[in-house]
């Protein structure tokens, strides 16, 4: 019966999505609309993460991604831990955003009206992608009393609360998207509706912020391969997005003071809603081969295809009916902020070009016989270079106006702030901290991003939206600085131990005191007890080797110890003759300055979402204050 209640609520939702496509209904009866089809839709969400707590095994979703063993985090999470489940959190947050349409009082009725129409457009094609080739209730075949159970890459915390805030960015890029459309749609004046889409671009971007380095951090910690980023396709078509959102809102911002509305405005709302379902399609049809893809279904990706390209063709029906937009201007004068987003813009599209071909290659040597893959290298080589230019146009900008200003002026206000950060790139040459050329520059640069914003600071008018803007790009710049240490500076060992041996990393000796056995609700394990020495600090690290019973599969967890800047980081092995045990140890120097300018930059924009609420904005600076501290220990404290 539990198959047929989700496919039931499903159902309805569809239901209600179609009536306003195909009737003319009043803007009342549209909202009731809207209002049943949300309502639906978060039934059949409940109903699926139900059965997965309760271990329904008449759900064929829940007898490939659960067991009644698995911990009951995993349980609730692993409702979306899988295709199907995922695509229902995705219609569910699609559908959760067009309730926003509801608060806007300053639109006319006309426009909130084909608002929610495209709303419902959008949610009933993936309600028909769900429940045509991807049903989540689909019902079991035959009775089963145990499940397969999640994979084990997916049994951690962090799954709890990464891909809500990931979709959460991708899903609300649509909300400025469709938001243009209908205004178009309509022929309403762009200073009426263009002034309103940064904050609506804002809060995806955030979001998306926030699951880019979650995202990064659980791949860090649970892969055991010691790194931040892999240039895996799927991180790829998330960063993607991110670079438009970006590019968007600095657009938007150069709008809001000079008043030049051109295609560039549009062709980026465009492309940051278009980026995030072509980042779906190429992960859900097994055309990019990734740890994180969720299916490799060919059937699935024609359907998503599908839906792209119809709501293209729609895009540039609408576009072609409108009135036509001004051209960006050509004319470079370099002595303004304005003209400065545009450069910025400019390269920051040819790195995203970069990312996408780098993506796609491999496909496309494929499909011509000649199958090649594209990793690090590539990008570091491509992308990396591209974005120098952006990262040193950031530090400029604080003492540019929108209006002419002398370069003379400008170099007045930069020298202090140049002359700080060249002070101590120097002192980390020196220190042998940076090495070579690519790492002094990058360095420098990130150190004048941040010396730049503080003198900044420190002259400026502050306001909220300042203190952001200034938050954003500080914190750009202490996550540059932390990848470029830790990239030049880390070390690692992997050795062979014995109970009783000794290693020693950087200043550390580590001491392998003894390896137990353990038994978790779904697992058994190998534990590794390892203490930790440096100077007065003493600290015991126990990496897992677990092997999963309910799915055959061997696992490994990871064990960090982590100081002010530093980590530890400790995987364990195999276990060969003679009672040895292979370890492999890093040393990573600096490494917590990475995240914590993530965590800076997605405060900021916390910061500018919810401006002049108070309380509000201090429970956001207080966890984004003790999130670095915490996060660091959270898969070991919740897997003990």
């Amino acid at each position: 019966m539990s198959p047929y209640i989700g496919q039931l609520f499903l159902n309805l939702a569809a239901l209600f999505a179609l009536l306003p496509l195909v009737r003319n209904f009043s803007f009342a009866a549209i909202k009731r609309l809207y209002g049943a089809q949300a309502f639906w839709v978060g039934m059949a969400f409940f109903w699926l993460i139900k059965s997965h707590v309760t271990s329904d095994f008449s759900l064929l979703n829940v007898i490939q991604h659960s067991h009644t063993q698995k911990p009951w985090l995993y349980k609730f999470a692993g409702a979306w831990g899988n295709h199907e489940g995922s695509m229902l959190l995705w219609v569910a947050l699609m559908t959760l955003y067009g309730l926003f349409s509801f608060k806007e009082k300053v639109q006319e009725e006309l426009v909130m009206k084909t608002r929610l129409i495209l709303h419902s457009l959008l949610n009933f094609m993936f309600l028909c992608f769900m429940l045509f080739v991807c049903d989540p209730f689909t019902a079991a075949a035959m009775p089963v009393t145990e499940g397969r159970d999640l994979n084990p890459l997916l049994q951690d915390p962090l799954l709890a609360i990464h891909p809500p805030f990931l979709y959460a960015g991708y899903i609300g890029f649509s909300v400025p998207f469709i938001f243009m459309l209908s205004n178009l749609t309509q022929k309403q004046v762009v200073e009426l509706w263009v002034p309103r889409l940064r904050k609506m671009v804002l809060l995806p971007w955030t979001l998306l912020t926030i699951g880019l380095g979650l995202g990064s951090f659980w791949a860090y910690y649970e892969l055991g391969w010691g790194g931040w980023w892999f240039w895996d396709p799927v991180e790829n078509t998330a960063l993607v997005p991110w670079i438009l959102g970006l590019m968007l809102m600095h657009s938007l911002l150069r709008y809001a003071h000079k008043q030049e509305f051109s295609g560039q405005i549009m062709a980026l709302v465009i492309l940051s809603f278009i980026s995030s379902l072509g980042g779906t399609f190429l992960v859900r049809s097994g055309l990019l081969t990734s740890v994180h893809s969720f299916a490799v279904d060919p059937e699935r990706g024609l359907f998503l295809l599908g839906i792209i390209l119809f709501i293209l063709s729609g895009t540039f029906l609408i576009l072609h009916k409108s009135e036509r937009v001004p051209a960006v201007p050509t004319s470079f004068q370099l002595d303004n902020r304005a003209d400065f987003i545009r450069v910025a813009v400019i390269f920051a599209s040819a790195g995203v070009l970069t990312i996408i071909f780098g993506t796609l290659y491999p496909l496309l040597s494929s499909f011509f016989g000649y199958p090649l893959t594209v990793g690090g290298p590539y990008f570091q080589m491509t992308f990396v270079p591209m974005m120098l230019p952006v990262l040193a146009l950031i530090p400029l900008i604080p003492w540019l106006g929108w209006t002419t200003t002398s370069w003379q002026k400008i170099i007045q206000k930069a020298v202090p702030s140049l002359t700080v950060a060249g002070f101590i790139v120097v002192t980390l040459w020196y220190f042998v901290i940076v090495k070579t050329g690519k790492e002094i520059l990058f360095a420098g640069v990130a150190l004048w991003i941040m010396t730049s914003t503080l003198f900044s600071v420190r002259r400026a008018k502050l306001s909220q939206r300042f203190i952001g803007m200034a938050l954003a790009h500080f914190g750009i710049g202490v996550a540059i600085l932390g990848m470029v240490l830790s990239s030049a500076n880390e070390q690692e060992v992997i050795k062979a131990l014995k109970v009783g041996e000794e290693v020693q990393l950087a200043a550390y000796h580590l001491k392998l005191e003894r390896v137990e056995s353990i038994e978790g609700p779904n697992f058994i394990a190998q534990k590794a007890i390892i203490s930790l020495k440096e100077n007065r600090v003493e600290k015991r690290l126990m990496p897992e080797k677990r092997f999963y019973w309910t799915q055959g599969i061997i696992h490994g967890e990871t064990a960090i110890y982590t100081s002010l800047f530093d980590h530890v980081y400790i995987a364990l092995g195999e276990q060969y003759e003679n009672d040895l045990w292979s370890l492999k140890i890093y040393f990573k120097p600096y490494i917590n300055l990475l995240w914590l300018g993530m965590v800076i930059v997605a405060m900021a924009g916390g910061l500018l979402l919810i401006r002049r609420k108070p309380k509000l904005l201090a429970v956001v600076f207080l966890f984004g204050l003790s999130f670095p501290a915490s996060a660091m220990e959270a898969h070991e404290v919740l897997a003990d």
